[in-house]
């Protein structure tokens, strides 16, 4: 796992740091400012982002913006001086994961908002490949319905010739029968395989962030 902490604070960052590492085996950065912050995010992707809401060049809400801001970012967990409700519902709202106070307690509120972070992220990530799993289903599907659709229609037309006494009609008339019955088995796997992935969502009732108000 690869984490970047965005902390100022020397003192901070080496705790978040230890606690990352001795838990997760983590590659740990550490970027004392936004512009650090922004390089590093920029040279490759993360994992996890815990964030310091005091930072010297920017706050960490503006900071929090720009991550969220793009496509598939890492799940950020919001750390302040202090325990402050609105700061954590304002931090949620803009998507983060996660809040923690730097208290005696940090260690303890850190760890338990990053479980609950990668587990987000991990179901985020699981719902996101199913609906695209849903939608290739379905275009698989659309596809597979028109074929079916001119299979049908070409079985008509031999049909038409066989009452009609053409030479061949009946082979062709049972080709495309059994043409269509291959193409409405696969129709009919596809949709049991759709009603299989989405009975198979995450339940994810009852849950809630750690920091977030009850």
């Amino acid at each position: 796992m690869k984490v970047l902490v965005i902390e100022d604070s020397p003192d901070t960052g080496f705790l978040i740091k230890t606690m990352l590492m001795k838990k997760y085996e983590a590659e740990v950065d550490i970027a004392p400012d936004c512009e650090t912050a922004r390089t590093y995010l920029g040279s490759g992707p993360y994992d996890l982002v815990p964030l310091d809401y005091h930072l010297p060049d920017c706050d960490g809400l503006e900071m929090l913006a720009e991550i969220t801001s793009v496509e598939g970012h890492p799940p950020v967990v919001m750390i302040t001086g202090q325990g402050d409700e609105e700061l954590a519902y304002l931090s949620f709202r803009m998507g983060a994961s996660g809040y923690a106070a730097k208290d005696k307690h940090l260690s303890v509120m850190l760890a338990e908002a990053v479980e609950w972070a990668l587990a987000d992220a991990a179901e985020k990530n699981a719902l996101r490949k199913r609906h695209e799993s849903m939608e290739s289903g379905r275009q698989e599907a659309s596809e597979l319905m028109g074929s079916l659709k001119a299979t049908l229609d070409r079985a008509e037309e031999a049909g038409r010739k066989l009452a009609e006494g053409e030479s061949g009609a009946s082979g062709e008339l049972a080709g495309e029968l059994a043409r269509a019955k291959q193409q409405l088995d696969e129709l009919v796997k596809l949709m049991e395989s759709g009603h299989d992935r989405t009975s198979a969502s995450p339940d994810t009732q009852g849950r809630r962030r750690p920091g977030a108000a009850p």
